[in-house]
């Protein structure tokens, strides 16, 4: 469950907004027009939907991964760029993926203006250059998504299967970085164990994802909305739970072998934060599992 705080916090610079366009509204004489109390019930609105999503889980919070990584190490001061950068993703991954009404479409185009506009004034200087860096990273993952899922479509070899969608994963699983480098930037560590941290929680988020794509099967299937589980499931050749037990096996051995074999160089603080990243991976595979009984 999201923890409140992080609720509270999402929405509590609106008034940044409305700053703004009182301003605006008065420079163009509008202010017979709208009233200002309007915008601002608007955009708490679009703040609202994103919130809600997090919620109900529907979308997933990679802050809440990663506070949860990093427990008392989490540097609560960057909570609300980070939730914010979060929105940003999960707005365009609904734009790009449903079939939104128009009200909600509006809200969350509306939602994803509201944040940007904020960015120039509340994104630290040190985080602006991971973000441009983050967002070629999506772009990445996106096109290589597509190129994995037309070679599986083509393709009967389960391994050679089994390999690309642990590659397609752990691609996908990129989208937790900034969130990861956002809660390392206060910390001083060596920079090979950020690294290990980094590459840990990519594959937590690889496991997480597999999970959320098995969680949202029919959804997917029922609005055309192609995923590696969806394309899987429709190849009657191959064994899903088979599959999603190599695939998910894969990658728990590969936190595993971080956690295990570096535990002895690791500094306390980063073989806490590793740990939880396991144990984190571990529960995700547990419920992958216990999903490929039921599904085949």
């Amino acid at each position: 469950m999201i923890p409140k705080n992080n609720i509270d916090i999402y929405p509590n610079n609106i008034q940044q907004n409305i700053d703004t366009i009182r301003n605006i509204i008065q420079a163009l004489g509008f202010n017979n027009f709208v009233p200002l109390n309007q915008y601002s019930k608007i955009l708490s609105s679009s703040a609202y939907q994103i919130t809600q999503k997090w919620l109900s889980g529907e979308k997933y919070c990679r802050t809440l991964f990663i506070q949860q990584a990093f427990q008392k190490f989490y540097p609560n001061q960057h909570t609300l760029i980070s939730l914010q950068i979060d929105a940003l993703v999960n707005i365009l991954d609904d734009l790009l993926d449903e079939n939104l009404e128009k009200g909600k479409k509006t809200l969350y185009v509306l939602e994803f203006l509201r944040v940007f506009s904020l960015h120039e004034n509340n994104c630290p200087e040190k985080f602006k250059q991971l973000l441009g860096r983050y967002i070629n990273q999506l772009i990445t993952l996106a096109i290589a998504e597509e190129y994995y899922q037309k070679m599986v479509q083509q393709e009967n070899n389960i391994e050679k299967i089994i390999q690309w969608s642990i590659n397609l994963l752990l691609c996908r699983g990129m989208d937790i970085n900034i969130f990861t480098e956002i809660a390392l930037s206060e910390l001083e560590l060596p920079n090979n164990e950020k690294d290990f941290i980094k590459t840990s929680a990519q594959v937590f988020r690889a496991n997480n994802i597999l999970k959320k794509d098995i969680d949202d099967i029919k959804h997917d299937q029922k609005n055309s909305i192609k995923t590696m589980v969806t394309l899987i499931l429709s190849k009657n050749e191959i064994e899903f739970s088979s599959y999603l037990t190599k695939v998910s096996n894969h990658l728990f051995q590969k936190i595993k072998s971080i956690l295990y074999n570096q535990k002895p160089t690791l500094s306390p603080i980063t073989y806490s934060i590793i740990n939880n990243l396991y144990q984190m991976t571990t529960n995700e595979q547990k419920i992958i599992s216990s999903y490929g009984e039921h599904i085949d």
